[in-house]
């Protein structure tokens, strides 16, 4: 079976660290690790790529680093304690799985003399492991997203490829080049395919992707995906600045008299990139996200992964 299906089913049953039933997986962290965390000399926060198979980065919790790395200041600092000690029992795990590969993008490192306790963070599946040598401690935070995301997020190295690109006139103006828009008008056909991002060895591929299935789509499900795509609200500036690994799950190619336009979608982190030949653009999916998905859902009506993300 491949790759994804493998990890939804391990993500359902286990964890979605890939650390089935961890020493400390639905525990409070014990008190030693608990006293590094409130009284660290210095917190490091490391950019992780999950996309990355570079084994001599450096790794944390298997994951290797960006090279992106700086030390919190006081007031950062003493935000993700607070925010750590406040809700660790808010977000205590359940055991109830999730369908999400695991692809953690931020990791801190909390510094106390010899001792070193480790946060990694999951976006993709709202999930955090606080490490403390052999003891793994797991909670879900999906009930308090926008808590962590409030403190977490500013932390990152804020760049983007719309913030550097796009000034904020352009913001009502739709981003999609004349040639994008022509093919979507015209086309003829649409084959939606849905991908594995993490499956770095399968030889078949789309834009790097590894191709789990792929289906011709019928013809009221390519007026249905043309009127979204065309919709004047969709493919316009958000100002929205990210800093997430472009994970696709889904991608539609669109064709017209033998030329072609990829949608790309990373649903985790609602992004969306169009191709064409050497052009691209990237904007925020959010808006569109549902619909989209409703369109895979009528071409793929028992896949799991599309039903799952459809009721998040």
């Amino acid at each position: 079976m491949k790759t994804l299906l493998i990890l939804t089913i391990l993500c359902g049953l286990f964890s979605c660290s890939g650390n089935a039933n961890p020493p400390g997986d639905g525990k409070l962290p014990d008190k030693k690790t608990m006293s590094v965390i409130k009284k660290a000399e210095k917190v490091v926060y490391y950019e992780l790529d999950p996309m990355s198979d570079e084994s001599t980065k450096y790794q944390i919790d298997g994951v290797p680093t960006t090279g992106f790395s700086k030390e919190l200041n006081k007031t950062e600092q003493d935000s993700l304690t607070l925010l750590l000690t406040e809700n660790i029992k808010k977000v205590r795990k359940d055991g109830k799985g999730k369908f999400c590969p695991y692809a953690p993008q931020d990791a801190f490192l909390f510094i106390k003399g010899k001792d070193t306790v480790k946060l990694v963070v999951d976006f993709n599946c709202a999930s955090y492991c606080i490490i403390n040598d052999t003891l793994i401690y797991e909670y879900d935070f999906e009930k308090y997203y926008d808590n962590v995301s409030k403190v977490i997020k500013p932390i990152r190295k804020m760049n983007s490829f719309l913030s550097n690109s796009i000034s904020d006139t352009d913001s009502t103006k739709n981003l999609l080049t004349d040639k994008m828009k022509q093919i979507i008008i015209e086309t003829d056909s649409v084959i939606c395919y849905l991908l594995d991002p993490l499956d770095k060895n399968s030889k078949d591929t789309l834009n790097g992707f590894c191709i789990l299935e792929r289906k011709c789509i019928d013809t009221e499900l390519v007026d249905t995906l043309q009127n979204i795509l065309l919709d004047k609200r969709m493919f316009v500036y958000s100002g929205i600045v990210k800093n997430c690994t472009f994970l696709c799950d889904m991608a539609f190619r669109l064709f017209s008299k033998g030329e072609y336009t990829d949608v790309l979608f990373a649903f985790y982190c609602d992004d969306c990139v169009v191709i064409h030949g050497n052009e691209h653009i990237k904007v925020d999916s959010g808006n569109f996200r549902k619909r989209i998905l409703e369109v895979a859902k009528s071409a793929f009506p028992k896949d799991r992964y599309i039903r799952f993300m459809l009721n998040q």
